[in-house]
């Protein structure tokens, strides 16, 4: 009953939110919708850009639907199948370490949103790519390694010893972070280049993978080992399409274990 009053707790937060904030957003922005839409004398050009960018509504909502619904499943599971605690204690670890690095991944993903556009079109953005994530592995694997071998101490020291198990999940989930943080900023390729259908092929795979990872406790898996499972399959699954996006903008896997290697080594 606790696990179902959490549960609903959090749907009814999140639809209360939106439906004020969408209430505002068009409460303060009708006025100047209705002055645009009097204004408009082109009706053919906004029908043709409607067409043109028909798959962002098509397909990347579905992809972020699906992305979301992914994230939030292991709580839910974990907080039926063993128990709340074991469910806070994930979601703990997972405020620590996913949300810091979604939001670095999600601005440098942006920032290079504008510059792939204008490598598409100037016909570098394959070149441009390979250094975007040169960059990527030389800011992410030094401060990763240093988590997963700190964090046991940190996080107990910081939010006392009761978190102590959130500590040791954080360490687990680790391996999805690190692919989020490197594989992340890359996805933006799917708009640029108008790979939405690709994005939610990965976007369901990826829930595919999840889902049948956290069901294991159905079969007698433990807690830990559900999540650690759960980790490496989603860090898979993250690092998979992220070499499949490199290579669809022409780098060559060789290149592509070079840069790696070099990147590891200039780390060490």
């Amino acid at each position: 009953a606790s696990a179902a009053g959490l549960i609903l707790g959090h749907l009814i937060g999140i639809t209360v939110a939106t439906v004020m904030i969408s209430f505002i957003v068009v409460r303060r922005s009708h006025p100047h919708i209705r002055s645009w839409l009097r204004s408009v004398r082109n009706w053919d050009s906004i029908k043709t850009q409607l067409v043109t960018y028909s798959k962002f509504p098509r397909y990347s909502i579905w992809a972020d639907l699906i992305n979301s619904s992914g994230s939030q499943l292991p709580i839910i599971i974990l907080s039926a199948q063993f128990s709340v605690a074991i469910g806070g204690l994930y979601f703990m670890a997972l405020r620590i370490g996913n949300t810091p690095a979604t939001v670095v991944a999600e601005s440098l993903g942006k920032a290079y949103l504008s510059k792939a556009a204008a490598a598409l079109r100037s016909g570098h953005l394959r070149a441009n790519t390979r250094i975007f994530f040169r960059l990527l592995l030389g800011i992410s694997i030094v401060p990763y390694v240093l988590i997963a071998l700190m964090v046991p101490v940190l996080v107990p020291f910081l939010f006392g010893e009761q978190w102590i198990d959130a500590g040791k999940y954080l360490v687990y989930l680790s391996p999805w972070i690190f692919s989020v943080f490197l594989v992340a900023p890359l996805t933006i390729l799917y708009s640029v280049l108008g790979w939405q259908e690709e994005e939610l092929r990965f976007q369901f795979i990826l829930f595919v993978g999840r889902v049948s990872i956290i069901l294991f406790p159905i079969i007698g898996y433990s807690a830990s080992t559900t999540i650690l499972l759960f980790s490496l399959v989603s860090g898979f699954i993250y690092i998979f399409h992220g070499v499949r996006i490199l290579l669809r903008v022409s780098i060559r896997s060789s290149q592509i274990t070079s840069d790696m290697r070099k990147e590891v080594k200039a780390s060490i």
